[in-house]
């Protein structure tokens, strides 16, 4: 094991020596040669894992895949491919935002026409219910006004879906986070709203949102914050973490049985510049109770950089482990808890 100590900071912005962190990559559960980008995954109630990837074979491509356990390991199964028919037009959808109300899961994706990733013509929300004969697919279409980047998604104790936009304060829409409302099963009829408006000082590509009882986690760029849900909108948004290294940003996070958070910290400039894997990658787990430095923990990652976290119980994969995905270098793996 490698450990130095490190530079951390509290909301307060206190700067202090915390314990030593500890390196570790992962092992591999499906490879960056099979799905080349994997984005937000999820753990339904009855324990299966889905992720939103994309295949290195072209006859796959963008989807919703599982994970199922095979005789040398884990493979894959696709539950929702990533195409649509739109009249007689044939479209491609890359999937960002994964969530599950434990039993349905619910996808974001651009629609591509013609399967051109230059064009989005408008975006859909997939509801999958996974049966392992043959998933039940129904899709909400909607046109925005500007197109945006549903990325971080969660079920909410009201039902609703609560996503995040991670093009905030770039396409001219001002909203960190949308609500989502099923107004009609069927046929699949949605409704959304603005939610959480953006801070330019705080929301710098939103991102990871999760959810316990009427308390939402949010990773919005440049921090983690806790954010009450109530009857009339969102509650003060409180800073539980901040990342001291400039070029840093956060993604997703996972809640731990324990009541602690681990959040997915990359490096944006060496990542989004061409450099992926360059930088200080990591995961800090934090104690929204105790929101002090001597309370993190950190796993340096680099070079892979975390795109979702979910935590494993033992089921699937093994216990106590995150369950780690990555934009930048595709697969799964398994990373320790710190």
């Amino acid at each position: 094991m490698f450990e130095l100590p490190k530079l951390s900071n509290s909301p307060l912005g206190l700067v202090t020596l915390v314990p030593p962190f500890h390196y570790d990559p992962g092992t591999e559960i499906i490879s960056g040669d099979t799905l080349i980008h994997t984005e937000n995954a999820v753990f339904t109630r009855e324990g299966r894992y889905f992720v939103a990837g994309e295949h290195s074979d072209p006859s796959l491509g963008w989807g919703i895949y599982e994970v199922v356990e095979t005789a040398s390991g884990h493979g894959l199964e696709q539950v929702c491919p990533g195409k649509l028919e739109v009249g007689s037009i044939q479209h491609k959808c890359w999937f960002h935002g994964l969530t599950t109300d434990g039993t349905n899961l619910y996808a974001t994706a651009t629609v591509h026409p013609d399967g051109d990733p230059k064009k989005m013509d408008h975006e859909a929300l997939f509801r999958i219910l996974p049966k392992k004969n043959v998933p039940e697919v129904s899709v909400a279409h909607y046109q925005p006004e500007e197109i945006h980047a549903y990325n971080g998604m969660a079920v909410g104790p009201d039902g609703a879906i609560y996503m995040s936009n991670s093009s905030a304060l770039q396409d001219g829409s001002h909203v960190a986070i949308y609500k989502v409302t099923i107004q009609t099963p069927d046929p699949f009829v949605i409704r959304i709203e603005p939610w959480l408006n953006a801070n330019l000082l705080r929301d710098i590509g939103p991102n990871g949102i999760q959810i316990k009882d009427d308390t939402m986690y949010y990773a919005s760029g440049k921090g983690l914050h806790e954010v009450a849900i109530t009857a009339s909108g969102p509650g003060a948004t409180i800073p539980i973490y901040l990342p001291i290294i400039p070029n840093n940003g956060l993604d997703d996070l996972a809640i731990l049985p324990d009541g602690r958070i681990a959040v997915g910290e990359i490096d944006l400039l060496m990542n989004f510049g061409g450099f992926e894997g360059w930088g200080v990658n990591q995961i800090v787990t934090v104690d929204p109770n105790r929101m002090t430095p001597l309370s993190q923990k950190v796993t340096l990652t680099s070079p892979y950089t975390v795109s979702s976290l979910v935590y494993s119980d033992g089921d699937l994969f093994a216990r106590d482990k995150l369950i780690a995905t990555s934009w930048f270098h595709g697969g799964i793996r398994e990373i320790a808890t710190s």
